[in-house]
């Protein structure tokens, strides 16, 4: 634990396991040291000791408890789906939400768009309109005032046309702007989130019955059912012992 400790950022949790024996053989689990430490460690502690029966002090400090090993591995292999699962969803409604967002700037700016026809529309035969009637009331007296009125109209058109278009560049320089910082933001997730998913592999990875037979353990069973005390094979029963490299069957043959 203390070197754990050391570099706790580099851990998620702690697993504190321990197969089955008799209450002597897990007495250690009961030191005030050890659960002291458990109750300040700044990572959470899964305690699987012993039998489902066996319950030890360290069980009862520890963050989460479970019967036995096997239990503490079936824990965090569920824990890793749920966790995989919601990153799963959380990367679907980041590209839903992202849609939605630019699905949502291009109906503003049709919007947009569609206001300032109606405005130019509108000014445009406002303005014509004007000028029909003035050209008609005026026509004998003042050609050259004429003139001069459709000369201040074309540049009022131009120049709303000119801000217009103005206006347009700006929405879609912004919309760029944000399209590119969601990128990036959604970039960011990923790469954090599939890091976090390449460690808790690993971690399964090295839970995997192969990789713990190569550690020196093995597994040992009669008829197909593993053995978990001397109480469940009698004399003369043949017994597999599965290796890292193979099998072996034997004998039993108990000491009265």
């Amino acid at each position: 634990l203390d070197k754990i400790f050391k570099y706790n950022e580099d851990f998620d949790v702690v697993v504190i396991i321990r197969g089955g024996g008799s209450r002597a053989e897990l007495s250690c689990f009961d030191s005030y040291d050890l659960a002291s430490n458990i109750c300040q460690f700044p990572l959470p502690v899964i305690a699987g000791i012993g039998h489902e029966r066996d319950q030890s002090v360290v069980d009862m400090v520890a963050n989460t408890r479970v019967k036995t090993p096997t239990a503490a591995a079936d824990f965090l292999i569920d824990r890793i789906f749920d966790f995989a699962s919601k990153i799963d969803y959380m990367a679907e409604n980041i590209v839903s939400q992202s849609n939605n967002i630019v699905d949502n700037c291009k109906h503003e700016i049709q919007l947009v768009l569609e206001r300032i026809n109606y405005l130019s529309s509108d000014l445009i035969n406002f303005n014509n309109e004007n000028l029909y009637k003035l050209s008609y009331r005026y026509s004998i007296e003042s050609s050259k005032k004429i003139t001069n009125y459709k000369s201040e109209i074309n540049k009022n058109e131009e120049k709303f046309i000119y801000c217009c278009h103005d206006l347009i560049k700006t929405q879609n320089h912004k919309v760029t702007i944000s399209k590119e910082k969601l990128r990036n933001s959604i970039k960011t997730i990923i790469g954090n989130q599939e890091q976090k998913i390449f460690s808790y592999q690993r971690i399964v990875n090295q839970c995997e019955p192969s990789n713990v037979l190569k550690k020196g353990f093995s597994i040992t069973t009669n008829k197909g059912k593993p053995i978990k005390n001397i109480n469940g094979v009698f004399d003369g029963d043949i017994i597999e012992t599965q290796l890292y490299n193979g099998n072996l069957k034997s004998v039993v043959k108990k000491e009265n």
